[in-house]
Order: C-alpha cells, then structure tokens, then sequence
C-alpha cells in the first residue's frame, strides 16, 4: 500500500470522527422545551356579542444546553396566533401569558386546545384544557 492511499485513509476516518462527534454535540445542545401550562380560562362575552376571549398562562422550561427565541404561539383549534419575544436560555424557565379572540361565541363548559410554540430550533407542540369563566379575561 502507497503512503499517500494511506494517509488519505486516516484522513477520512479523523474526519468521519470529527463529523460523527460534532453531530452528537449537536444533538446533546439543542434546546429541549418543556411547557407546563398554569392556567387556561375562556369566557365568551354576551348573547350579542359573537366571540369569545382565551387565555392562556404557561412556563416553558429549557433543559436543554442551547438557548433559543420563541418567536410565536399558534392556538391550532381555532386558528389563531399570538407574536412571542422572549428568549429561554438554557436550563432557564419563563412566564408567558397569552390572549386570544376567537370571532364565535363557543358555549362549553371545558375546551381542548391544540397548541404550536414555534421557536429558533423547532416547535414544540401541546395540550390544554380550558375553564370557562364568568368574568371578562382582560382584566384578569
């Protein structure tokens, strides 16, 4: 065997390794999003009125290595999304707090809700369960 065809053969496998290590790093520091939702309400206003208000309050809790900007959350079931500008830094939780208006009067006593938090490395999906209330949300 040549000296060059073996010194391209070590080569290729130092690179192979770099390349299998570094997608491993990758892997193991990408941000890794858990949401615990704290409370969800809704409340649809009068019998004149044809809409209905949510809100939704949650942590998102990051326990992966890399931080990453939320940058919407979309409320799947009725089509609706709100603009989000937070960062979550790694092995960091924060607060959000989102208000929806849904254009129809929905008259249930319990919601299920499908959510998308779109974020820079992905999305992360989940589900709610919304409590009616009497009162108006926005002052909540």
């Amino acid at each position: 065997m040549s000296v060059e065809l073996s010194l391209s053969i070590f080569a290729t496998i130092v690179s192979l390794c770099g390349l299998i290590l570094h997608f491993i790093r990758f892997r193991r520091e990408k941000p890794n999003l858990h949401i615990e939702v704290t409370r969800f309400k809704h409340h649809f206003a009068s019998a004149k009125v044809k809409k209905t208000e949510l809100k939704i309050e949650f942590y998102v809790h990051n326990k992966g290595d890399r931080a990453t900007q939320l940058n919407k959350l979309e409320l799947q079931t009725y089509n609706q999304t709100q603009v989000l500008k937070d960062a979550v830094d790694a092995h960091k939780s924060i607060r959000q707090n989102c208000y929806f208006v849904v254009p129809s009067r929905i008259e249930k006593q319990k919601l299920q809700c499908s959510f998308v938090l779109y974020h820079t490395h992905g999305e992360k999906r989940f589900e709610a369960t919304s409590e009616e209330t009497p009162q108006s949300l926005l002052t909540d």
